[in-house]
């Protein structure tokens, strides 16, 4: 593991595999970089992927006062800087995905090409209001009372049932979190609220492939169609029975998506 300064705290990170271009995977609000663990056999073949642990995240130095997701976006730049990196190639999940939106829109010449899933071009008020019951459950420092408030809207119907005994029996690796990392939860929540970059998506001229699923309810397709209708180059996927989390629930697709995705594609026109 590796460390960097951004902001004043300490932020640590990964790089896996040694083949072709970097890319800087950005976790959903409760991931932290080892949450991609299951994606990388494949990707490290092919990328040089470094996963990021954000302020707040992972075994990166939490925070103690409020601030709003740009300051995860000047965080990238940081690292990227650091690496002595020009341009990146960005793969965002919801959380992930609004820190890449606002990294590309601050510094635009600094983006490749970025991938989202599940992510969000405003935090509207369901989400909003989600959000703080994920806050409220963080607050009571009671795991259950956090873990049961969360969940439920993760993972696709399907997957939650054919799953459920392994979802909940994880609840039990978080009995002993201390307190801070919590406190870390709701500051990273509280970070999303009065995001919305719609009025700029249009300013957005990296090539971007929008992936939403149609079993997201969390940020549903609505949210990422948006995206992909503003962004001028954006392609739009959807991927069948997929929820917000995605990422585990069919992690070949995501895999197979970001390997085409950040390759240089060439084909020969028909006519």
């Amino acid at each position: 593991m590796f460390e960097f300064q951004s902001n004043g705290k300490k932020l640590t990170y990964d790089i896996y595999g040694e083949a072709g271009d970097y890319l800087l995977i950005l976790n959903g609000l409760m991931m932290t970089g080892k949450s991609w663990l299951p994606l990388l056999p494949t990707l490290q073949e092919n990328y040089k992927v470094i996963c990021l642990n954000l302020h707040d995240q992972g075994s990166s130095e939490m925070m103690t006062e409020p601030y709003t997701n740009e300051i995860q976006a000047d965080a990238v730049l940081t690292l990227i800087d650091h690496l002595g990196i020009d341009k990146i190639n960005l793969c965002g999940t919801s959380y992930g995905g609004s820190v890449a939106l606002r990294f590309v829109l601050k510094y635009p010449g600094r983006v490749k090409k970025i991938m989202l899933f599940n992510a969000m071009s405003y935090a509207d008020p369901y989400l909003t209001e989600i959000g703080r019951l994920w806050q409220r459950g963080a607050a009571t420092y009671d795991v259950d009372q956090y873990y049961d408030n969360f969940v439920p809207y993760i993972y696709a119907p399907w997957y939650f049932e054919a799953h459920y005994k392994t979802i909940y029996k994880r609840k039990e690796m978080l009995r002993d979190l201390p307190k801070e990392y919590f406190n870390s939860i709701i500051r990273l929540s509280k970070s999303c609220e009065g995001f919305d970059v719609r009025d700029r998506l249009n300013e957005i001229q990296a090539p971007v492939l929008v992936v939403g699923c149609d079993e997201d309810y969390l940020t549903p397709l609505s949210q990422q169609k948006l995206l992909a209708e503003r962004i001028p180059n954006s392609q739009f996927v959807v991927i069948p029975g997929g929820g917000h989390g995605v990422v585990y629930e069919k992690s070949d697709l995501i895999v197979m998506l970001a390997i085409g995705w950040f390759r240089e594609i060439k084909t020969i026109p028909v006519f």
